[in-house]
């Protein structure tokens, strides 16, 4: 349970950083040792639930632990799901330098991202920190923010020089932001049915 616990913590530890460095809008993005760490901590969260789904057969035992294999393996389910998330934003935010954003929407695609990213960092220090419907709550009011922040800007846009990718991509990268904190709020919900207190007694004492 204490290896299955560290993996998580891993896990999330590289998710924060990769949700950090895709929403970064730092010009020094292509040196080496920061390329390094991105390849490093992409790998991490493409990794990881492999190495979790083999162990869900070890972990899983509901008198040792309170948990059912189909708990544990939802979970890791949970979290391959959020790396594809991940990996889709990823794609979408690399088109956003070809793309006019406005300052107010900028901020609040930056403020979505930190209150991910400090969410992911919460759970790489407790897994099962998190409450679904509260979290829920505080996400869908940023992107709800977002979303009419999009619609504001393709109003103003005059349509002689509007192109259609603009709109297009302002709603992928909406769908985008939603997927990601459906997923982190769908494996919330799951770490919640799990008893992680009685992961961490010690068993041989």
């Amino acid at each position: 349970e204490h290896a299955f616990l560290s993996f998580l913590k891993r896990y999330f530890h590289s998710s924060a950083y990769v949700l950090s460095s895709i929403c970064s809008n730092n010009k020094e993005k292509n040196s080496y040792l920061i390329n390094y760490k991105n390849i490093f901590h992409m790998n991490e969260i493409i990794k990881l639930p492999v190495k979790l789904n083999s162990w869900v057969k070890f972990v899983a035992s509901k008198e040792r632990t309170g948990t059912t294999t189909e708990q544990i393996q939802s979970l890791v389910n949970s979290l391959e799901t959020l790396t594809f998330r991940i990996q889709d934003l990823q794609k979408i935010l690399e088109e956003k330098h070809t793309i006019d954003l406005t300052q107010e929407m900028n901020n609040d695609m930056q403020a979505w991202c930190l209150r991910i990213q400090t969410r992911l960092q919460l759970l790489s220090n407790e897994p099962g920190a998190e409450k679904s419907n509260v979290y829920r709550t505080r996400l869908d009011e940023i992107l709800e923010n977002l979303e009419q922040r999009i619609e504001t800007t393709l109003n103003k846009i005059d349509k002689n020089q509007f192109k259609n990718h603009e709109g297009e991509f302002f709603y992928c990268m909406l769908g985008a932001f939603r997927s990601v904190s459906e997923a982190l709020v769908d494996y919330v919900g799951r770490a919640e049915t799990i008893n992680w207190k009685q992961w961490n007694e010690e068993r041989f004492a």
